[in-house]
């Protein structure tokens, strides 16, 4: 009795052994071919016949053979789904082409905001068009337009949990439009006088309600405007009533946390809301991420209880699962050309050829797809008494983990874009008692990343920086397959 449930706990043990199916049918057809050229009496000649029962005697070696197995298999399956981003295999975050470009003839416009569900992709271009781009083809939306709007203009687009309905931003305010039905109304409208504004609406998952920034400004002392509040604002769509969420810019909702997640001062936030947020109560939950000290952000404000920095960077957007946050994120790299004096100093008077600064670029470095950032030095006949900078300021796409802020990876590659050369800029410099800057921007901006329906891909908007081609272009990141049940995406690095 004892030996016939050993013997079935080794068959249930076996039958969780994970097999190479594919090596295991190669094997077996070499050997069945081997066989027939093999005369059968040779064969049987060299093999030992046991007994039924007489393997039972070698169990105990074969048990330890299989629970060892088990427990590379069962520590294998651990690593594997782990929800960490840092538990990748070096060979998975070599993955390469893996974005995709979604080429669509808009005319002369240029895509401004984009939004996914289930395959079919709705774009806001410049003017009055809003797309829905799908496998049958390319088709305008007309009728998001209100009656009393004609004139308005889109400037933003998301589509709804459920895809029945988007919210959009026009130059009127924001409005909600129907997709089956065609109807569509605003919400909210931009105040007469110009001071408040109403952008940046998403849905709130699981109610009919959304979530949008309230932005009241004045006009600036001298030129332009200053902003007097940025606010994050629930609004239910059925009683319309509203409710202040935080301060600061573009939030995000996380599913299955009732945590708020957006941007204020370049930074990234991470909030926990309420038992009921759109009762504008304070009674916070806790969360996986316990709090900083030194990154909650003016404790004095109502609005700033339980938040958390994530990071720097700007439009952040929450997959529909509430696992993984993409955002940009903008790294600054500043080279200082104050002390030329003292490395003039340390060179014979006529060595005028003298390397300053440090991890510089040369311009045909930033051109080189393989060339990484900042791997070579400047080399200028610079003037003593020089006070200058250039400033670099890369962004690129990243995701971090809901769960764990240290997990997070870019996924994108990107070069700075010299427009002028800066020996010569250097060179072309007088001695002042002002610091003098050259600011160098990235090669290519990217614009607002959503996620699609399924949380398997990234979309954004790429813009290149030329100054002869300033072209937008939809991007597509898709991450890799579900059976590896992770969102790991990665960019190919080909420039177009």
């Amino acid at each position: 009795m004892k030996e016939y449930n050993l013997e079935k706990a080794l068959y249930e043990i076996r039958d969780k052994i994970p097999v190479n199916t594919r090596l295991q049918e190669d094997l077996r057809n070499e050997f069945i071919n081997k066989s027939k050229s093999i005369n059968s009496a040779k064969l049987f000649k060299h093999i030992k016949i046991f007994p039924p029962i007489s393997w039972i005697k070698h169990l105990p070696k074969v048990a330890a053979v299989l629970v060892l197995c088990l427990a590379v298999y069962m520590l294998a399956g651990i690593t594997e789904n782990r929800n960490d981003l840092n538990y990748i295999s070096a060979a998975s975050l070599n993955v390469s082409n893996y974005m995709s470009f979604i080429d669509i003839n808009l005319g002369s416009s240029r895509p401004t905001s984009i939004s996914e569900y289930n395959g079919s992709l709705y774009i806001a271009a410049p003017g009055s068009v809003l797309y829905e781009y799908s496998d049958s083809g390319i088709k305008e939306i007309s009728a998001w337009k209100p009656i009393d709007t004609l004139h308005s203009q889109i400037q933003w687009v998301r589509v709804s949990p459920d895809g029945s309905r988007l919210v959009y931003l026009s130059t009127q305010g924001i409005g909600i439009y129907n997709i089956k039905t065609g109807e569509s109304s605003l919400v909210l409208r931009h105040s007469d006088d110009g001071t408040t504004y109403y952008i940046e609406p998403t849905w709130y998952p699981g109610r009919n309600s959304i979530i949008y920034t309230k932005q009241v400004i004045k006009p600036g002392d001298e030129h332009g405007f200053d902003i007097i509040e940025s606010g994050i604002y629930y609004l239910d769509l059925e009683t319309s009533e509203s409710r202040k969420l935080a301060d600061g810019a573009h939030g995000s909702f996380v599913k299955g946390r009732n945590a708020l997640v957006f941007e204020r001062d370049r930074k990234i936030f991470f909030k926990i809301l309420g038992d009921d947020n759109a009762a504008g109560k304070n009674d916070f939950h806790n969360t996986n991420n316990t709090l900083d000290e030194n990154n909650v952000h003016d404790r004095n404000s109502a609005f700033s209880k339980n938040e958390q920095i994530i990071d720097e960077g700007r439009f952040p957007s929450v997959s529909p699962c509430g696992n993984y946050i993409v955002y940009i994120k903008f790294q600054d790299n500043i080279k200082s050309f104050s002390e030329v004096n003292a490395i003039f100093d340390n060179h014979d008077a006529n060595e005028n050829n003298t390397a300053v600064g440090h991890n510089a670029v040369t311009k045909d470095d930033a051109c080189n797809e393989d060339s990484p950032v900042n791997n070579t030095n400047i080399k200028a006949n610079i003037k003593e008494g020089l006070n200058a900078e250039i400033h670099e300021s890369i962004e690129n796409i990243w995701i971090t983990d809901v769960s764990n802020f240290e997990n997070k990876k870019q996924l994108t590659t990107n070069y700075p874009y010299y427009f002028t050369d800066e020996t010569g800029w250097l060179e072309s410099l007088e001695p002042s008692g002002l610091k003098q800057v050259l600011l160098i921007n990235s090669m290519y901006s990217y614009y607002s990343p959503v996620w699609s329906s399924d949380s398997n891909s990234i979309y954004a908007i790429r813009s290149k920086n030329e100054e002869i081609s300033h072209e937008s272009r939809i991007i597509k990141m898709n991450s890799l397959p579900v059976s590896r049940k992770k969102n790991l995406l990665s960019e190919s690095t080909c420039r177009h």
